[in-house]
């Protein structure tokens, strides 16, 4: 709020730039409250992973950050062009019906 709006305006303006400024903490809170359990589970999630290699020889524990391929392509999908997606989708649809049409008997 300005200073201008404070002694000119209506009174009723601190209340609605009050109510904001809740609103906007709030929003705040949740994030930050989802991050943290966010966190917490990943670092389960790592945990049951250490266990679980440590006493299983089929389960490896992860070589690298969980999710992060993921993201990462993710992100690189982001910056394609229109015609670099076009021909991504071609070249994925081509060598899937290569391994489908090697699989039938």
């Amino acid at each position: 709020m300005t200073a201008n709006e404070y002694w000119n305006d209506i009174p009723l303006l601190i209340l609605s730039y009050e109510e904001s400024y809740k609103i906007k903490q709030r929003i705040k809170q949740r994030k930050e409250q989802y991050l943290n359990e966010h966190n917490a589970w990943l670092a389960g999630f790592y945990n049951n992973r250490a266990i679980v290699s440590a006493f299983s020889k089929d389960i490896q524990y992860p070589n690298s950050l969980l999710f992060w391929e993921e993201a990462k392509k993710a992100e690189e999908e982001r910056t394609l062009t229109i015609e670099q997606k076009r021909e991504k989708a071609e070249k994925e649809m081509k060598d899937y019906l290569m391994r489908k049409s090697n699989t039938k008997p």
